[in-house]
């Protein structure tokens, strides 16, 4: 994924590419099967090699410390929204904020409050 303020792009390998080219295939309603774009994606590997100069040549030219550039790996798409949320954050620059101490209250305890269970639908999945 290129990554440049707010707009970005994926950098993928061919094998990758290959795997999203070929995979370009819809059912329709009745068992129809169609193919999407497959031709736009066979000629997009033709000109691999011209994309990727081209893709150089815009680094070389635009790369500056106020604006640069930052390229991550997207074989893996989940990994790499991962790693670009981490990398964004790291680039903050993150200075500890002084703030009074804070005493809480003791917690009121009701002996005769019974929880609620939530309905499962309402819980976020804990993923990580």
């Amino acid at each position: 994924m290129l990554a440049r303020a707010s707009a970005g792009q994926r950098a993928t390998g061919r094998r990758e590419g290959l795997h999203r080219c070929l995979r370009e295939k819809r059912r329709l309603p009745g068992d129809a099967l169609i193919e999407l774009e497959v031709g736009l994606g066979l000629q997009s590997r033709v000109r691999w090699e011209a994309y990727t100069k081209a893709k150089e040549e815009t680094f070389a030219r635009s790369n500056i410390p106020e604006a640069p550039w930052f390229v991550v790996e997207a074989n893996d798409k989940k990994r790499a929204r991962l790693n670009c949320i981490h990398h964004l954050l790291e680039q903050i620059p993150y200075t500890e904020v002084e703030h009074e101490s804070i005493s809480l209250p003791d917690r009121v305890f009701d002996p005769d409050y019974e929880r609620s269970t939530l309905p499962r639908e309402l819980m976020v999945p804990e993923r990580y």
